[in-house]
């Protein structure tokens, strides 16, 4: 045998015990793979969720500053913000100039039962006459609904109402992705829930609440709390 023919033996040997001493046995891919998989089954839900949370709390602070913007340029403009100046229904034809609007038709009769808006424990379904006097979709998928009846119906005399993502798309629940939003009688907006609005935290942002506007106060507490949204009932 050459000294060529025996180096080649010895490489030939020596892959052989590398691959006796170092490839894996099909049980051990098997645990493996089944290791993986128990892993990913508990990890994924928990990395869907937390992208699902951050995006929910992304639009709703994107909302609240298109609706703080179009209450600043309408001031800006000598346009009126105080619920007193306006009648019924007639608040959505001056706000909704300020905003980059969808394909949806501005109306003061919306047909808000179709979009099936359920309350923040998913209980009941919501008072709807508090989303009816007027409505128009943005180009980002957003939804605005007014609450306008030239009077203080559920108290207060204008409440905007927002679903970040849009009625075509889950959940529709009051706190989770319709929120509210109150025109104060000085013209000036605050997130409902907050102090001197119209609706208690601890009895309507609720889990055990069948209250048909539970929810309706959540939108301060989604704002400030950062988990608010990774702990939704």
């Amino acid at each position: 045998m050459t000294m060529i023919n025996r180096v080649f033996a010895l490489v030939k040997i020596f892959k052989r015990k590398m691959l006796v001493n170092y490839a894996f046995t099909l049980a051990e891919v098997l645990i493996t793979l089944g290791i993986i998989g128990v892993v990913a089954a508990l990890t994924i839900p928990v990395l869907v969720e937390n992208h699902r949370a951050a995006e929910f709390r992304t639009r709703l602070n994107t909302a609240y500053s298109l609706i703080g913007q179009a209450m600043e340029r309408m001031r800006a403009d000598d346009l009126s913000t105080l619920p007193d100046d306006y009648t019924a229904k007639l608040f959505v034809y001056s706000f909704s100039k300020y905003f980059e609007l969808g394909d949806e038709i501005i109306t003061s009769s919306p047909t808000q039962k179709q979009y099936n808006y359920k309350t923040y424990n998913k209980k009941v379904a919501i008072d709807y006459p508090i989303l009816d006097d007027g409505m128009f979709g943005l180009k980002n998928g957003m939804y605005i609904f007014i609450e306008n009846p030239g009077m203080s119906l559920f108290g207060f005399k204008i409440g905007i109402f927002v679903d970040i993502n849009g009625p075509q798309k889950n959940p529709n629940l009051l706190g989770h992705d319709l929120f509210a939003f109150q025109l104060l009688n000085d013209g000036f907006l605050k997130p409902m829930g907050s102090d001197g609005t119209a609706y208690d935290v601890e009895k309507y942002c609720s889990k055990t609440s069948t209250e048909s506007l539970n929810g309706i106060a959540c939108t301060y507490k989604a704002l400030t709390e950062p988990d608010y949204f990774k702990k939704l009932p």
